[in-house]
């Protein structure tokens, strides 16, 4: 059984311009549902996230001004 689920790939993809996850097969879809992963307040916080970490990562490539 495990070496089937490892041959499926990957099921979901997180899609970072809007914070919510997209499915790429039925299973990514039921997963992506069974666990609520597009829930408003996780998508907000994934937004957040990725702004906070791609600004870190100018400022600090930038030399930090």
């Amino acid at each position: 059984m495990a070496e089937q689920q490892a041959s499926v790939g990957v099921v979901e993809v997180l899609m970072l311009r809007s914070g919510a996850y997209s499915h790429r097969t039925a299973m990514g879809e039921h997963t992506i549902r069974a666990f609520r992963l597009n829930r408003p307040d996780l998508v907000a916080g994934r937004k957040d996230a990725f702004c906070f970490l791609a600004c870190s990562a100018l400022r600090d490539w930038r030399g930090g001004r």
